[in-house]
C-alpha cells in the first residue's frame, strides 16, 4: 500500500516504481496547504512549516517559530 501523502524526508523515489507529473495549464481547484508543527525536544519550542500537498513542495523555505 503506498501511501499519497509524503513530505519532507519522507519522500524518495524507488527503483520499482515512476512519478511523473503533467501539466495541463491553469486548474480551477485550489492548492491543499497543510501545516506542520514540531517541538524541539531540548528547548521545549514549537515550529510551523506549510506545505503544498498539491504540488509536493515546501511553501515556507525555513520552519517559523510560533512561540
Amino acid at each position: 500500500e503506498m501511501t499519497s501523502s509524503l513530505v519532507g524526508s519522507e519522500m524518495c523515489i524507488r527503483d520499482s516504481i515512476t512519478i511523473e507529473r503533467a501539466d495541463f495549464g491553469p486548474s480551477t481547484r485550489a492548492d491543499v496547504i497543510e501545516w506542520y508543527i514540531v517541538r524541539d525536544k531540548n528547548t521545549g519550542k514549537r515550529y510551523a512549516r506549510r506545505w503544498n500537498a498539491t504540488w509536493g513542495y515546501w511553501v515556507d523555505p525555513d520552519w517559523i517559530p510560533i512561540d
